[in-house]
């Protein structure tokens, strides 16, 4: 969450979080309505939880940016 308000600087905490959690919270909601599919073994949950967090690496590591909001703060 850091990262993301540090991304976008100008704009407020607040609505850099709001926008985050709301973002968490509707895929959270699809991702748990896929159970109500029906599917004996619900395999497919340990592949996609794999790949998810696999995908999230690859922006963590690729992504630079300026550390605008602590130098502001340490002058």
């Amino acid at each position: 969450m850091e990262m993301a308000i540090d991304l976008v600087y100008p704009s407020p905490e607040l609505l850099v979080t709001a926008v985050m959690i709301a973002a968490d919270n509707v895929t959270g909601m699809v991702f748990l309505f896929l159970f109500h599919i029906p599917d004996s073994l619900h395999l497919w949950t340990t592949y996609t939880l794999t790949l998810c967090s696999s995908i999230t690496i690859v922006p963590l590591v690729a992504v630079s940016f300026p550390t605008t909001r602590m130098t502001i703060d340490t002058d």
